[in-house]
């Protein structure tokens, strides 16, 4: 790989090779219709224009987008925009609970966080893990999820839950009180 070091570079009509003057060491000047990647630049690369603007760095992650008529930074598109979480700390059964959202919207699914308050079954306090939602049978617990527009509202069952031991992974009946549980809505993008 070889290095281009030039003040200027010349466009040519005739399709022959670029001519290359000064020999400085610093940016080249790409001149108004310099062709990059088959677009033809309106002005250089020394000063903002519509090809090569001066956009402010924006949150971290965004991306440099187009919005049709001008470059900005943005957000990438599409992900997921998450709603305010229904948090049950200790978690609780034979009871409901509701939280307002703040999505706007009907959300389309549900992030189920269990969080272990106190010591069992080889989990330590802080451990999380991620459940699916029980559908319910005659065994197991359930979580049932009420969605709307405005909140998301959880309708819990009074059977015992289970979840597996973290080292032996036979399952156990739940203590609730040694459990949060963390509901959190969002819109698929």
């Amino acid at each position: 790989m070889s290095t281009l070091k030039a003040n200027a570079v010349t466009t040519l009509d005739n399709n022959t090779d670029l001519t290359i003057t000064g020999g400085g060491t610093g940016v080249p000047n790409l001149e108004a219709g310099t062709k990059l990647n088959g677009t033809a630049l309106t002005s250089t690369f020394v000063q903002p224009s519509a090809n090569v603007p001066d956009v402010a760095p924006g949150t971290n992650g965004n991306l440099l987008t187009s919005n049709g008529s001008a470059w900005t930074s943005a957000a990438a598109a599409g992900g997921a925009t998450i709603g305010t979480p229904l948090v049950m700390s200790p978690f609780a059964k034979n009871t409901s609970a509701s939280q307002a959202h703040g999505l706007g919207a009907v959300f389309d699914n549900v992030l189920i966080e269990w969080e272990c308050l106190t010591a069992n079954n080889n989990w330590v306090v802080g451990n999380k893990l991620i459940s699916s939602l029980h559908t319910g049978s005659t065994a197991d617990g359930s979580i049932v999820v009420i969605k709307d527009a405005t909140n998301i509202t959880a309708v819990v069952s009074n059977a015992t839950f289970t979840l597996p031991n973290k080292t032996t992974f036979a399952t156990f009946g739940v203590n609730v009180a040694n459990w949060k549980v963390t509901l959190t809505p969002y819109i698929t993008g």
